[in-house]
């Protein structure tokens, strides 16, 4: 795709479950890309702003509600577990009573920004 002077490819991304786009633009082109954008009325949201619509979803990720000790009950993911079949550790997973349950937050002041890990 080009952009301006810009081009790159383009990828349909879906990570914070709604419409939108990777440009991936070499280096030198890429603010001739981004202020062609600009121009045409987009306006630069960043990361935050991804993560944010992920975790209204109510979509989990690596590294941040889902790491090596959150098992998929506490996550609320058991219901993709395919436990009418056999794998590695399916007893320990049945028998799991979680102590904890991940949740998402609501908060009423838009100064609270919070990433991962803040205790509640």
């Amino acid at each position: 795709m080009e952009i301006g002077l810009g081009r790159g490819f383009a990828e349909r991304l879906s990570f914070p479950g709604q419409t939108g786009y990777a440009l991936y633009i070499p280096a030198e082109m890429a603010m001739v890309a981004y202020e062609t954008l600009e121009a045409a009325g987009a306006s630069h949201a960043g990361l935050f702003a991804t993560g944010s619509l992920r975790i209204e979803a109510g979509f989990r990720a690596l590294g941040h509600e889902l790491t090596q000790g959150t098992t998929p009950q506490e996550a609320g993911l058991d219901r993709f577990c395919a436990c009418d079949t056999d794998f590695i550790g399916k007893a320990a997973l049945q028998a799991h009573v979680p102590q904890r349950q991940i949740a998402t937050m609501l908060f009423e002041t838009p100064d609270a920004i919070l990433i991962h890990y803040e205790p509640i």
